[in-house]
Parts: C-alpha cells; sequence; structure tokens
C-alpha cells in the first residue's frame, strides 16, 4: 500500500487589506516538493512580506519548489526582482524552482523585463 503524502500547510496574510495591497501565502510541504501559492499582489508594499517565506524554504528545502502564481493579481518589478532571489536561494540549496500559473498581467511583465529567460515557467504558464 502506498504511503500518502504529509502535507502541512501554512497561510500567512500579510500586507494592508485597507489599501488592498495584501498578499497571502500558503505554503505546502510534500514528500516530492514545497508548494508555495502567492494570492494577491506581490508588489513594493508587499514584497518584504516574502522574507517569511523564503526563511522557512531556506531551512531544509533541497528539492523541487513549486511557486504557483495563478491567484497572483499584480507583479511589479520589486516583485519581478524577489522571485529571482527567491530562484537563486532555492538553487543555492541544491533544489529547483518552477513558477506555474502566471495571469495576464504578470506574463506580461515577465514577457517585457525577460524574466521569463531565467524562470522555469513550467508548461502552458
Amino acid at each position: 500500500m502506498p504511503k500518502e503524502a504529509e502535507a502541512r500547510e501554512e497561510v500567512c496574510p500579510v500586507g494592508s487589506s485597507e489599501q488592498g495591497d495584501v498578499l497571502r501565502t500558503l505554503v505546502v510541504h510534500e514528500d516530492t516538493c514545497v508548494r508555495v501559492t502567492l494570492v494577491g499582489e506581490l508588489a513594493t508594499d508587499t514584497v518584504a512580506q516574502l522574507g517569511d517565506v523564503r526563511s522557512r524554504l531556506n531551512s531544509g528545502t533541497k528539492g523541487e519548489v513549486v511557486l504557483d502564481l495563478s491567484e497572483l493579481r499584480f507583479l511589479d518589478l520589486a516583485g519581478a526582482r524577489a522571485l529571482v532571489e527567491v530562484q537563486r536561494m532555492v538553487e543555492e540549496a541544491g533544489g529547483h524552482l518552477t513558477v506555474l500559473g502566471l495571469g495576464h498581467q504578470p506574463r506580461m511583465l515577465a514577457r517585457l523585463t525577460g524574466l521569463e529567460r531565467f524562470l522555469d515557467l513550467g508548461h502552458g504558464y
């Protein structure tokens, strides 16, 4: 009988809901990967909040990290830079980062800035 994947979920709401600049994260640790879902806006006002996610990933993540951006409404240059930093950190730990689910605005920014050349955007991003 196959062993079921053990998953641990953490939800971290950050930012200011009054201003609308909210970033929520959902981190699920599975047997084969860590899945991080970002919800809201990854921008100048919220990018510092990724530090908490980075520290959790940095503590022992050596495998596959999947970053799900399907619920990310907005991405600015500060957010794009943070994604590159997450990728660098994961790779330095011996892992691999795959980014999935880029919506229209984040996808356009990735194309305009050349970010799509640096990140593994998975199939059909």
